[in-house]
């Protein structure tokens, strides 16, 4: 069945918006009430006003007639006061159309929730709109941002709650900001947004109104993130780019570095050897830029915790501060301590332990009181020089380490590409062999040798590899274990 248009789409006068003020907000009522009754029909949620200009919903061909563009603002204008529609962006030419305003969504799915006897159940934004036994449902296939402004209304009720299930469950959304653990679908204001211009142009940001950043791809408003699902691909100034949920193998690439930091390859090979498993107690020391610590606390998981140790004030302080920003607070906890000296936070409790200090062969004393040793205990140390790492080898097989390795980190990166190459000797016979017919300047027909190189000639595919950028530094990872008693 197709749509059916009202009596008056067929009245010319309908199209010219009249003088007459009572008659002007009749009209207007109309064409609002044909344009809210057009997007229920065909499952529009957005309205592109430029897009729609020319469309049958402004136009009617049959009798020649238009809405001319004055007419059309004025009908969105008066949608916008009954709270039918929300502007996307400033130019007031993308909105968010409603059928219903987002208050009579809000009251259906809650007069649902209670008629199927669903109050105080959990369920995903998937089981509201694209259940089969909702199909009969008028929120059925209701647009997601819809759908998130309908239950945040409830929310404001105290009627609904929305939580997100990522890491942490049975927390509001509003409790926490986007972060390395509570994955929320749309970016909102506070949130921390990584924009991928290309692998080697990645910004953090935290969004807020009014502030704008500036990269390769050019400027872009932090409006025009706000709202946005996480993944989507936007336009700024001068290219694209996609704003992205923030996570430890990127962070390495974006965080600020206070000191030598460890890459991406080196920390994960360095949570492999640690053989860490989620609830366990880890131990680091040499904090740093926070790299390693961030993916030592996504490795721990919920239950375990990460105790922290740097000698800078500073980085103490910079590490649980982002930490909490990232939700990462209830698992990492920093100090400020030589483990040379003082030792760690934790007797007799830690499964692992990271040492990256200058001199790791004095912390292995303080690293074993450190240990939990009713179990398999497991440390590694990363060093920039061999003989760093030798003093460490000799004072671990002093205190009882055994499967002591040291291995040498020295990342390379290769491109490969398929040249031509071309056969010399080859080459050589099929010019010696070659000759071409030509007119002098006589116009007389002479045989000429050809020395030109032939377009058949024989070519050899050889595959050549050329060392590209390397984000990496030279380096030593020893790793040890010590056995329980």
């Amino acid at each position: 069945m197709s749509f059916q248009w009202p009596w008056h789409f067929d009245f010319p006068p309908f199209f010219t918006i009249q003088p007459n003020l009572e008659t002007r907000e009749r009209q207007l009522q109309a064409w609002g009430q044909l344009v809210i009754d057009y997007c229920q029909y065909n499952k529009i949620f957005i309205v592109d006003i430029v897009e729609y200009r020319k469309s049958e919903l402004f136009c009617n061909f049959k009798i020649n007639r238009n809405l001319d563009e004055d007419g059309i603002q004025a009908v969105f204008d008066y949608l916008e006061k009954q709270k039918h529609v929300e502007w996307i962006d400033n130019t007031r030419k993308r909105c968010h159309i409603f059928w219903r305003r987002v208050d009579e969504w809000a009251q259906l799915l809650h007069d649902w929730a209670v008629g199927s006897g669903l109050v105080g159940t959990v369920l995903t934004f998937s089981d509201i709109t694209e259940d089969e036994g909702n199909r009969n449902e008028s929120f059925y296939n209701l647009d997601q941002d819809v759908l998130l402004k309908s239950l945040a209304a409830l929310e404001q009720k105290g009627k609904a709650q929305l939580i997100d299930i990522g890491g942490v469950k049975g927390v509001t959304s509003n409790s926490l900001p986007q972060s390395f653990v509570n994955n929320n679908d749309f970016i909102k204001e506070g949130d921390e947004v990584l924009i991928y211009c290309d692998s080697d142009n990645i910004v953090a940001v935290t969004v807020k109104r009014g502030i704008t950043v500036n990269m390769k791809a050019g400027a872009l408003r932090h409006e025009f993130l706000i709202g946005k699902r996480y993944g989507t691909k936007l336009s700024a100034t001068a290219g694209q780019i996609y704003a992205l949920r923030p996570f430890p193998a990127v962070w390495t690439k974006v965080l600020k570095r206070h000191t030598q930091i460890l890459y991406s390859q080196e920390v994960s090979m360095i949570v492999n050897l640690l053989d860490i498993v989620p609830g366990d107690i880890v131990c680091e020391s040499g904090t740093g830029s926070g790299s390693l610590t961030h993916a030592l606390a996504i490795a721990v998981g919920p239950s375990g915790k990460v105790y922290t140790h740097d000698i800078e004030q500073p980085q103490v302080d910079k590490i649980q501060k982002e930490a909490k920003k990232h939700g990462l607070g209830d698992r990492v906890i920093a100090a400020l301590r030589d483990v040379t000296v003082d030792g760690f936070q934790v007797e007799g409790g830690c499964s692992a332990v990271f040492l990256d200090l200058p001199a790791p062969y004095l912390a292995v004393k303080n690293a074993m009181k450190a240990m939990d040793r009713s179990r398999i205990c497991r440390l590694v140390s990363f060093s920039p020089c061999i003989e760093q790492s030798q003093e460490l080898c000799n004072a671990l097989t002093d205190n009882n380490f055994i499967n002591i390795k040291t291995i040498e980190l020295l990342g390379t990166t290769y491109k490969a590409e398929t040249p031509i190459v071309y056969d010399i000797l080859d080459m050589e016979r099929s010019k010696s062999s070659r000759k071409t017919i030509r007119r002098n300047a006589n116009n007389e027909i002479v045989t000429v040798e050809d020395n030109t190189t032939p377009n058949n000639d024989k070519r050899i595919s050889a595959l050549t590899a050329s060392p590209d950028k390397q984000p990496t530094h030279a380096g030593f990872l020893t790793s040890a274990t010590l056995l329980s008693i």
